[in-house]
């Protein structure tokens, strides 16, 4: 329904259209006289115009110069989240996946309207061919043209015409047999030529990804059987070139990839038909100067846009890749591309390392050899790029450090030699981290390759008498001890610790591989642990400024030590048997070396808790060890309480002597055990005359410590005040 707003505008409209038609225009009235019909309110002023997304659609907006009126409004369709999020991660929009559904709708149906014209006989085979190559001339004569208008559309048509090209020849030589090997050849390498070419005219990587397949599928489509090694490598790397050449000129990632990978294992693909006789030398020659270019492509691709950032620059989307997994990871991009560094190196050096071997059939010993040559590049690689590219040398000794790692245990000839040789070699890995500051990864491979090693050596004690087994574990023991010095190592005190530790486990490892094959084992263990463990007392109390300082983890492990030797006196060394004298015995020494090892830890042992627990430990094991030796001689018991009355008296006066009052309550405590004992064991078990014996002599001994110790007990006179100065006592 009409406004009157609406009525007063075409009112005004009608009339100036009729003056205009019935009499000429006057001339202009001056300002102050013109008028001016009445116009609506304004419209508020609009906000400024957001940025519109990639797809939105808009209504028509008319002209205010040939439709009179207001100004419609327009409305925007926001785009669902299903095309956001498309938008975001496939980096395009649901109108080009369209295109791309269209494209393939499209091939589908040519290729379904062949195969209709095939069935009714309507061409010929090489009218077939002939259709093909057309259709694919076309689609690139499309992609061409739309190029600069629709990007999106060029690269789906450049494809497709590729595609229709391959798919022409290899029916055109395989399905039909119409064109021999040479052309067929020669019209694949041309086609991928052209891909490479309309790749670096469109700046599209797609193409080149398309290319580098098809070049190197073409020898396996076309295959006869009978193909010449060397001449297949040398295609092969006419195709790596070129890739390479692309990444270093457009740095198109994916491209290059997909041609090392693919090339590397297309050079893999002949090594199960390799041909007889003289030509098999040429055709591993061949093949390894394959896996080398392979190996120079990964290295340099690298390397030269490090070592030349001027005239090799990196594209945004390289940069783009590098940002997305620095935010993924939560690190720096400079973190990414360094960690992007060392595994380019490894990944390439070691490929190649591991290929050749297959290739040449070598022997475990001769890998390692040749390993042992991809140190020695690496190492050259290093020393070359250590001032300049600080970061790639890094990755080039990481990749070093990794290949002597393998070729000493591969040229090692039994698994002892092999601990020896990587226990040094890690401890020297350690020392050069520290020196030459190779970074974080060679670190790391330094503590794994000292962790191999002591498994191993742990492992190889299942034939603990081996001499070789027994230098492996010296040898860790001694590298353990090199890195937990301050002047070997560039790791932190607590590793330095660990270190430590393992070093004293692998000395106690030594010492049971040692006794092994003695007799009476577990006694000459324990005799040999007690004095480790007393010398671990003794090291503890070494000073900081002493060459072999101590550290409060020798204490601890003199502690474990002391655990591990009375489990084995109390579980492993047996009785001494009849036919052996009392304290006369593997069992007796084991024991009076124990006791004599915590007394030691006692005395060198700080006062506190520590020193009171291992003198109490060795005076338990006293106690027990007296008990021990007696058991099974005529008159067991009265021997026990006799030795145990003398060791609480004894203990007494010394204790007495030097005014030590807990030394006093233990002492009080063994006389009170004696007195229970004799009443509760031996006045039931001994014969009447043992009986009499060690009441009498027990009860005398009492009466004459008590008796020599009467004024012992009396507490320690005050001391004398000093005299006033000046004040003389002699008159006194």
């Amino acid at each position: 329904m009409a406004t009157a707003e609406d009525l007063h505008l075409l009112q005004s409209a009608g009339a100036a259209f009729a003056r205009l038609v019935q009499e000429p225009a006057p001339p202009p009235a001056p300002a102050a006289a013109r008028e001016l019909p009445p116009m609506p309110p304004a419209a508020p002023p609009r906000a400024a115009a957001r940025p519109r997304p990639p797809f939105e659609v808009y209504d028509q907006v008319y002209d205010d110069d040939l439709v009179p009126g207001p100004r419609r409004r327009e409305r925007v369709v926001e785009p669902t989240a299903a095309e956001r999020w498309i938008a975001a991660r496939m980096k395009a929009t649901p109108g080009d996946w369209i295109a791309r559904a269209g494209m393939a709708l499209l091939l589908f149906g040519v290729a379904f309207l062949c195969k209709y014209s095939i069935d009714q006989g309507w061409v010929t085979p090489a009218l077939r061919v002939a259709a093909g190559a057309a259709v694919g001339a076309a689609l690139i004569v499309l992609g061409v043209r739309t190029h600069r208008n629709a990007r999106a559309f060029s690269g789906l048509f450049l494809g497709g015409g590729i595609g229709a090209w391959y798919t022409a020849t290899f029916a055109a030589y395989a399905l039909y047999h119409l064109v021999p090997f040479p052309v067929a050849f020669a019209l694949m390498a041309a086609t991928t030529a052209a891909a490479f070419g309309l790749a670096l005219w469109s700046g599209i990587e797609t193409l080149a990804v398309v290319a580098a397949l098809g070049g190197i599928g073409t020898p396996f489509v076309l295959s006869t059987g009978h193909a010449s090694v060397p001449g297949f490598v040398a295609y092969l790397m006419c195709i790596l070139g070129w890739t390479s050449g692309t990444y270093l000129a457009r740095r198109w990632r994916v491209s290059f990839a997909v041609a090392t990978g693919g090339t590397w294992m297309a050079l893999m693909a002949p090594l199960e038909a390799l041909p007889a006789g003289g030509a098999a030398a040429g055709a591993r020659t061949a093949l390894t100067v394959g896996f080398v270019a392979v190996l120079l492509a990964g290295w340099s691709v690298f390397l030269l846009p490090r070592a030349w950032p001027a005239r090799f620059q990196p594209s945004p989307r390289e940069e783009a890749a590098h940002a997305w997994w620095a935010r993924a990871m939560s690190v720096t991009a400079e973190r990414v591309r360094t960690a992007e560094g060392y595994l380019a190196v490894a990944a390439s050096f070691f490929v190649v390392w591991m290929s050749v071997g297959a290739l040449w059939e070598l022997s475990a010993r001769a890998g390692g050899y040749l390993g042992l040559g991809v140190v020695a590049v690496t190492a050259l690689a290093y020393a070359a790029l250590r001032t300049r590219l600080p970061a790639l040398a890094r990755a080039h000794a990481f990749a070093g450090a990794a290949a002597g790692a393998a070729s000493l245990a591969l040229v090692s000839r039994n698994v002892p030699e092999a601990v020896m040789a990587l226990v040094v070699y890690g401890a020297l890995l350690h020392a050069g981290v520290r020196r030459e500051r190779l970074g974080r990864p060679t670190r790391l491979l330094a503590h794994v390759v000292m962790a191999l090693a002591a498994t191993a050596a742990a492992q190889a004690l299942v034939t603990p008498g081996d001499l070789a087994s027994r230098l492996a574990l010296l040898s860790v023991a001694g590298c353990a001890y090199a890195v937990a010095a301050k002047r070997v190592s560039g790791v932190g005190r607590p590793l330095r610790d660990v270190y430590r530790l393992g070093g004293h486990a692998f000395v106690a490892l030594l010492l049971w591989a040692l006794s092994a094959p003695l007799p009476h084992t577990g006694a000459w263990l324990a005799v040999s642990l007690a004095a480790f463990a007393a010398a671990l007392c003794w090291l503890e109390r070494q000073p900081r400024s002493a060459p072999v300082p101590g550290r409060p983890v020798d204490g601890a492990a003199a502690l474990a030590l002391h655990v591990v030797a009375l489990v084995t006196v109390l579980g492993f060394c047996g009785p001494f048997g009849s036919g052996a004298f009392a304290w006369l015995n593997p069992r007796a020494g084991a024991e009076l070396a124990l006791i004599g090892s915590l007394a030691a830890g006692a005395v060198l042992a700080p006062a506190g808790r520590r020193r009171w627990g291992l003198a109490g430990a060795g005076y338990a094991l006293w106690l027990w060890t007296a008990a021990d030796q007696f058991d099974g001689l005529t008159g067991a018991a009265a021997f026990t309480t006799g030795v145990w009355a003398a060791t609480g008296l004894i203990l007494l006066l010394a204790a007495l002597r030097r005014r030590e009052q807990g030394a006093v309550r233990v002492a009080i405590g063994t006389l009170a055990l004696v007195c229970a004992k004799l009443f509760l064991v031996d006045l039931a078990s001994l014969d009447p005359i043992w009986r009499i014996l060690v009441f009498l002599g027990v009860g005398a001994a009492f009466l004459g410590v008590s008796y020599a110790v009467r004024t012992a007990w009396l507490p320690a006179p005050p001391p004398e005040p000093d005299p006033p100065a000046g004040v003389s006592l002699a008159g006194h």
